[in-house]
């Protein structure tokens, strides 16, 4: 008589839910190193472990598990709580996506110290200003908004430990695409046109400033003329000026696996 064999991918998202740390570390890295996308939802629930390092090996497995856990990264960078965003983040900036960096950046500038100093690793790895800038800009998967949040994002962040210093000296996002217009990269200048037409959009959008009415004085009421000056009444009209309008103007790295386990 045949005994069912057990599924080794389900053994190990079941150990996922095992009382002892270090067996639930351990499934995590197993189901990395087996990249199978079953596990995305498992994984993407070990983000919110209460061990610090399940949640790191949850997010390493997922990102050698790669595309197929991207879009359940994002959704947990958006709406997780913040360990687990946080965790999601560090996992797509190992992917070398781009959508990491606002929660990077906040991580870097207000993080915890062991979050700070990974999530400057991170962004470190990503590019310097002027590389990052350029990537930013041309990267055909990032809205108009994204782009925007994510240079103002980088504009924040300040960061030194004894191995890094991490500061970009970017100008103001308006200044920046500005310049990129005269990028040599077609996408460089098209994604700068971009920013700026959403720059634009969003002060359309905000509503005008109004300034408080004057109070109407009271019928019959006059104010004082200080003394020695004619009442306002009894002041001869100024005469009327027509102004003219003035004219409308023109215008992978190899052996990340073994380095990120030694890591840990």
């Amino acid at each position: 008589m045949n005994t069912p064999q057990s599924d080794p991918i389900e053994d190990l998202i079941q150990a996922l839910e095992d009382p002892r740390r270090d067996v639930r570390s351990r499934a995590a890295y197993e189901l990395g190193k087996l990249r199978e996308e079953r596990a995305v939802g498992p994984l993407i629930r070990a983000l919110t472990d209460q061990d610090k390092f399940v949640r790191s090996w949850a997010a390493v497995a997922l990102v050698e598990i790669g595309a197929p856990a991207v879009a359940a990264l994002l959704q947990t960078l958006e709406e997780g709580d913040p360990a687990a965003s946080y965790y999601a983040a560090v996992a797509l900036g190992e992917m070398g996506d781009l959508r990491a960096v606002p929660r990077l950046s906040q991580a870097v500038v207000s993080g915890e110290w062991e979050e700070r100093s990974r999530a400057a690793e991170l962004l470190a790895g990503l590019g310097d200003a002027h590389t990052l800038a350029h990537k930013v800009l041309s990267a055909d998967y990032l809205t108009a908004a994204q782009k925007l949040q994510i240079v103002q994002a980088l504009r924040a962040v300040n960061y030194r430990d004894a191995n890094l210093h991490l500061e970009y000296a970017l100008p103001d996002i308006a200044e920046l695409c500005q310049q990129m217009l005269d990028a040599p990269e077609a996408a460089v200048r098209q994604g700068a046109e971009s920013v700026l037409m959403e720059l634009a959009r969003m002060r359309a959008d905000q509503p005008a400033e109004t300034s408080e009415p004057e109070e109407a004085p009271e019928p019959g009421a006059e104010k004082e003329a200080p003394a020695g000056e004619t009442p306002a009444a009894a002041q001869s009209p100024e005469p009327s000026v027509e102004i003219p309008a003035a004219p409308a103007e023109e215008r992978k790295k190899p052996g990340w696996w073994d380095r990120v386990w030694r890591r840990a």
